[in-house]
């Protein structure tokens, strides 16, 4: 994915990064095989990856113990000659809910 260069393209992006969070969201209402990581003092971390023809996109979604909800997904870019694998998105979902959980010093 190129790197956004014009206000709307960033734009654009926001756009799209927001939709993602909040269809993550509603999916956890939905679809209940999604992989839960840990609960830490009631909070609940919940992560999915998908690898198909469109690249490779990761989301999670932490829980506080009041029911707060914090999405987060990216868009990964793997730069080597074969194709990744799933679980290996998978992998890179779950480490992104771990660094999410330091990064809001979830103890």
């Amino acid at each position: 994915m190129l790197m956004p260069r014009i206000e709307k393209d960033i734009r654009g992006f926001l756009g799209i990064l927001q939709y993602i969070s909040r269809f993550i969201v509603r999916l956890t209402d939905i679809y209940e095989d999604i992989t839960t990581v840990t609960s830490l003092l009631g909070w609940r971390n919940y992560f999915d990856g998908a690898a198909n023809h469109s690249g490779y996109e990761i989301g999670v979604l932490l829980i506080s113990p009041h029911g707060d909800h914090i999405p987060k997904s990216i868009r990964l870019a793997f730069f080597d000659q074969h194709p990744t694998k799933n679980n290996i998105v998978e992998y890179e979902a779950c480490i992104l809910g771990l660094e999410t959980t330091l990064e809001l010093k979830i103890r």
